[in-house]
């Protein structure tokens, strides 16, 4: 059984990762979610560790209204929150209609029961 998805220093497409989010909030056992230099917005990049089921760390709101997007997320893959506006400007390039797309480049590790581990490079 799935137990820790790590992605590292990967980069997708506006549209590309909701149904990877939709995966994980559905899931019938808890999964921790490790990201770790994941670029999905211009401005910055996402490094977390969550727990899904877990509540998320404490919300932080920025001048221009939108919520961290670490507890966007966190909150989302746990089935606490909606798909708010904070995930559709980094994930479906809500404010980003125009910026150029790279495809997606990096590693996924995927950690099963029995300490093995599953190494996959983009």
């Amino acid at each position: 059984m799935l137990r820790h998805l790590k992605l590292r220093g990967l980069y997708a497409e506006p549209g590309t990762w909701r149904i990877v989010w939709d995966a994980i909030r559905h899931r019938s056992s808890r999964l921790t979610v490790e990201l770790a230099d994941f670029e999905c917005h211009e401005l910055d990049v996402i490094n977390m560790t969550h727990l899904t089921g877990e509540e998320s760390q404490e919300r932080f709101e920025a001048e221009n209204g939108r919520m961290d997007i670490v507890y966007s997320l966190a909150t989302y893959l746990s089935g606490l929150g909606d798909w708010d506006k904070t995930l559709r400007i980094w994930f479906d390039g809500e404010e980003d209609s125009d910026r150029e797309s790279v495809g997606s480049v990096g590693s996924v590790e995927v950690f099963e029961q029995g300490d093995e581990d599953m190494d996959l490079e983009g």
